[in-house]
């Protein structure tokens, strides 16, 4: 059996919770660089509008292209703002 290693991009960049920021804030450049040397990653998750822009989907195709690296998914951030606290499909508020 192969198996294939994807990572979240969120991983190589700042972390932080209510006590302390654990890594510096990193360029999109940067990540994409961290990420090609852990060794087997062949895909990448991404996180729309909480690690890009739509102005910057060019620059994540291309560094996705430069680093050899597959596209394992893309989340749109709707989980960071209060509007989706209850869930989207799953909210038992009918708006």
């Amino acid at each position: 059996m192969v198996f294939k290693y994807g990572v979240g991009l969120w991983l190589f960049g700042e972390l932080s919770d209510r006590f302390t920021t654990y890594h510096p804030a990193k360029t999109l450049e940067e990540k994409f660089s961290e990420v090609a040397k852990v060794k087997g990653t062949q895909g990448l998750e991404v996180i729309c509008l909480a690690e890009f822009t739509y102005n910057q989907v060019d620059k994540v195709k291309s560094l996705f292209r430069e680093y050899k690296l597959k596209i394992a998914g893309i989340l749109v951030n709707l989980f960071a703002s209060p509007k989706w606290i209850n869930g989207s499909l799953t909210s038992k508020d009918k708006k």
